[in-house]
């Protein structure tokens, strides 16, 4: 991850926010530019007064002046005022797109990646600290408040020799020496308040898995919905939460204890010593007055610029920590899915960012004329074993496919199934030998036993594009619903293929395990391509309904390349091969009856020890 000093922080962070909403970008600096101008008018308005009471002027021009100025003071308001609503939509705007930017740079990881256990705990650890606030959301309020202070500073350091008087050396020698002296206080004091809010930040990390529990898991809105309310009934989980939950409780008053005081003496200190600076700028205006007279006005708005830029610096450095806590975080999530190197040493093949690209180089494909026209997929001696692993996952794998060939992949648990059939889609890239298919990874669909079905329309889950609305878009739809055995459960829909799946936003519809499969094998009858893979496709299903998917897959697939991989070996008499795999090679590769005379062979085990509860 990259260092980056106070100034240089700032800069990243801008130059993100240009990134994501030039926009905002534009607002934040007039905002802020907009804030200190504002902060400074009260001080401003005072010393007028001041000076036209001091001046003998007549009441009238007094008041005509002075309305004069309101009017001012009420366009500058009046413009800070709308700013401030229109940063408020901007904010909100660009957080959003910084969500959609993580959310993109996740799509587009190689899923290899994704798997890898490193990842994965830096991901939650990045989460944990952006679900406790320190994340974007906290980058953008820190640094306005930098960036606010830091005009007001410009402003104050640019108005003070003017007030002082440029024609008088001595007050602007003794100026310059008090706002030294009031610099390199307010410094050491700011430095004392930055170690402070270190410690109070780090102190609050320590906790974030305490509190991950309490603001994730022990919720309602966190973790806790009505589907784990079912479990926590029936299995009296109460005592165990709230264990939990005065676990954490602890840990968190721990933190206010050890985290939180040192921050508030800090503060206090830090509050002291801009009353102390306020008091010394007004003995330094009496002390310049007896090297020349001066209006009243000027001085006193001299003593609180001196104040202003105390405040200014006190302030940037109570916001300094928790901005660079911010930016870490940031800066974590972008390193992420920018840094490769690690993974790769840990032995995680390095791919590009691009979706294409990436799918290009985990499987190998060829063109029709190198492929034979039989065959549909062709295994040539593929290899692959995950990082850290002490043996391969897959070993020597050799095997084709014909086209519109049915063919079940089985075996124990751990023997390499599922690991072959993500090298097969392009998810892993073989570390050695090939994969040969006709057409490419794009003629390939998957309905795997861990599917996700989206928050999104029925329409939008099957065909995976936003609503074309027209006639060609919806018949494709609903034949695939047809194909995939759904209109008994399609015609009870309140809005057809745009019912609105789950519940998470509002009116939704929720399905069984068994028709969201369907709803899944939908989506890859949609896709209509030669090649379909079905990982565990019965595994919701009952018996009867086990029964008519397989009749229903041999009449609507005969000109289809069928693969399956199950435990339930069912499938395997309505397969034209069936290939066994233990241990990540290649054992035996028969039609079923062919295997079933091999009295000994593993298949016939695993089917004998399956047969029996039926029989």
């Amino acid at each position: 991850m990259k260092k980056h000093n106070l100034m240089g922080s700032i800069v990243s962070g801008m130059l993100l926010i240009r990134k994501l909403d030039v926009k905002k970008f534009w607002i934040v600096i007039l905002k802020t530019l907009a804030g200190a101008v504002t902060a400074l008018v009260p001080m401003i308005l005072s010393a007028f007064v001041v000076e036209t009471i001091g001046s003998g002027m007549e009441t009238g021009g007094m008041i005509f002046l002075t309305v004069g100025n309101l009017i001012v003071v009420f366009c500058i308001c009046a413009v800070y005022s709308y700013l401030e609503k229109k940063n408020e939509l901007e904010t909100e705007c660009c957080i959003q797109e910084y969500r959609i930017l993580k959310s993109q740079k996740i799509m587009q990881m190689p899923y290899v990646q994704l798997e890898s256990p490193a990842f994965k705990e830096s991901l939650a650890r990045i989460h944990a600290e952006e679900s406790y606030g320190f994340g974007f959301p906290l980058l953008l309020q820190c640094l306005e408040e930098i960036l606010k202070n830091a005009w007001l500073l410009l402003i104050c350091l640019f108005l003070i020799p003017f007030l002082s008087g440029l024609l008088h050396p001595v007050r602007l020698l003794l100026t310059a020496c008090f706002i030294g002296i009031a610099t390199v206080v307010s410094l050491l004091v700011a430095y004392f308040v930055k170690k402070a809010n270190d410690k109070s930040v780090a102190a609050l990390q320590e906790t974030f898995p305490e509190h991950i529990v309490v603001n994730d898991f022990l919720t309602y809105e966190g973790g806790i919905g009505y589907k784990e309310l079912k479990d926590i009934h029936v299995y009296s989980f109460e005592p165990l939460l709230d264990g939990c939950y005065q676990k954490a409780l602890k840990q968190m008053r721990e933190y206010d204890k050890n985290g939180a005081g040192m921050p508030s003496v800090a503060d206090g200190l830090s509050q002291a010593v801009k009353g102390i600076i306020l008091c010394g700028s007004f003995l330094l205006v009496i002390l310049q007055q007896q090297y020349g007279q001066r209006s009243l006005g000027a001085a006193l708005l001299t003593a609180f610029c001196i104040y202003q830029m105390a405040s200014a610096i006190s302030a940037i450095a109570a916001t300094i920590s928790h901005y660079g806590a911010a930016v870490k975080s940031v800066q974590k999530y972008m390193d992420l899915f920018g840094n490769k190197t690690e993974e790769k040493e840990k032995g995680v093949c390095e791919y590009d960012n691009s979706v294409e690209d990436a799918g290009e180089e985990h499987v190998s494909v060829q063109e029709k004329d190198v492929i034979s026209e039989q065959m549909a997929v062709e295994f040539c001696n593929v290899s692959f074993r995950y990082p850290n692993a002490v043996c391969n996952a897959v070993s020597n794998f050799s095997l084709k496919i014909k086209r519109n060939q049915k063919i079940a992949l089985v075996g124990a648990n751990g023997s390499g199934k599922s690991t072959l059939i993500k090298l097969l889609c392009g998810l892993y890239k073989p570390e050695q030998g090939e994969i040969k298919l006709a057409g490419g990874k794009e003629k390939i669909s998957a309905v795997f036993q861990d599917f996700s079905l989206f928050s999104l329309e029925l329409g939008e889950n099957i065909a995976s594009v936003m609503p074309e609305e027209t006639d060609e878009w919806e018949a494709k739809i609903l034949s695939a619903i047809r194909t995939a055995g759904l209109e008994e459960r399609f015609g009870t829909l309140p809005d057809g293929i745009h019912t609105l799946l789950n519940r998470d936003f509002g009116d939704g519809v929720d399905v069984s395990l068994g028709e969201a499969q369907r709803i899944a094998l939908a989506r890859a009858v949609y896709k209509n391509t030669p090649i379909i893979v079905l990982d565990e496709p019965t595994a919701a299903l009952d018996p009867l309904a086990e029964y008519r998917f397989y009749r229903d897959i041999n009449r609507v697939m005969q000109d289809h390349t069928v693969i399956f991989v199950s435990h339930r070996l069912s499938a395997c008499r309505f397969c034209d091969l069936v290939a066994v795999m233990d241990q990540g090679k290649l054992i035996d590769c028969a039609s079923h009856e062919e295997l079933l005379k091999k009295k000994n062979s593993t298949y016939c085990e695993l089917w004998n020890t399956q047969a029996q509860f039926y029989q």
